[in-house]
């Protein structure tokens, strides 16, 4: 699991863990998303279903952040999952209001933690991937 923690309010958290219930590279990937506010005292959580290549248009999104091809602004249509960031006067942060299925949030975070995010769910997808795929057989003598 992986988590985004808001840079001027260390109790508010968006957690993401990543599950892949399926056996083949392209098939889609489950993502389970919690919010909390109040250093997890309460959660409202969420899972959403992407593809592959949403997935890793999401990832390659935080490793580049603030990556101009997106002006801003990230949404796919398999879900409701919407950012939108602007950058701080005068800061090295920025502002990212993020929409999903009601759960709506502004996080203030600089592009390192965002960095970071995009490695910490790269990390728990390949280990997601490798425990849904079958165990090797022993190869006979």
């Amino acid at each position: 699991m992986s988590v985004l923690v808001d840079a001027l309010n260390s109790s508010k958290k968006l957690e993401i863990n990543c599950r892949s219930p399926y056996r083949s590279p392209n098939q889609s990937c489950y993502l389970d998303l919690s919010y909390s506010m109040d250093d997890g005292a309460s959660w409202t959580s969420t899972s959403i279903l992407w593809t592959v290549h949403t997935w890793t248009s999401f990832l390659e999104m935080l490793e580049k952040f603030p990556f101009e091809k997106y002006d801003g602004y990230f949404s796919h249509y398999e879900e409701t999952f919407e950012w939108h960031w602007v950058q701080e006067e005068a800061s090295d942060r920025y502002s990212i209001f993020i929409f999903l299925k009601g759960m709506n949030s502004t996080f203030k975070a600089a592009p390192q933690q965002l960095h970071e995010l995009a490695a910490g769910l790269k990390r728990d997808w390949k280990l997601a991937r490798k425990a849904a795929m079958p165990a090797e057989k022993p190869r006979s003598s």
